[in-house]
């Protein structure tokens, strides 16, 4: 595995930059650009989803240790029950957007339970958000074509977000590289 390269600022938001609203009729093109830019800029949204998850944690550190707390145990819960029930493997695998829809639901409810749901919305939540926001609204550009057709051949190491997406059944398609 490694790391993509951290992206400058002014590729990421600034002058070369290019935003614009996707045609959310053509679903397959909308998707495609969301996963291709999720790749490409994945460094990026690395490093912004920690200033943020930094910043929630400055200013309400005993709501984020007790959410943290409480998401660790759900998905130790679920690394559980991956590695020692053969039915959840299966049905991880069959429907991964599910399952992490589920963990996160049941974390939520966790945190709620234990008085902490600032520190899932704003600490968790807002990064995902951001992440998904300017991956929709970012126009792709060569440089972001030619690194997302490399990997999805394999001439390059896999990288963070590709295992993430693995994991959510994500797979870039190939026919608009």
């Amino acid at each position: 595995m490694e790391w993509a390269p951290l992206r400058t600022t002014d590729d990421f938001i600034w002058a070369q930059a290019r935003f614009q609203i996707p045609d959310f009729n053509n679903e397959e093109r909308w998707f495609h650009r969301l996963v291709s830019n999720l790749l490409y800029y994945q460094s990026n949204y690395f490093a912004s989803a920690l200033l943020i998850f930094t910043a929630v944690t400055f200013f309400h550190p005993q709501e984020m240790i007790t959410g943290m707390s409480a998401m660790l145990l759900v998905f130790a819960l679920v690394l559980y029950l991956e590695r020692q029930k053969v039915e959840f493997q299966h049905f991880k695998r069959q429907h991964p957007l599910i399952t992490t829809l589920a963990t996160l639901l049941l974390g939520y409810l966790l945190v709620h339970q234990l008085g902490g749901i600032v520190v899932f919305w704003l600490g968790i939540m807002l990064p995902i958000g951001f992440m998904l926001v300017h991956a929709t609204l970012r126009l792709r550009n060569v440089r972001n074509k030619l690194s997302n057709a490399s990997e999805a051949f394999g001439l390059a190491k896999r990288t963070p977000m590709a295992y993430v997406m693995d994991e959510l059944g994500i797979e870039p398609d190939l026919k608009y590289l």
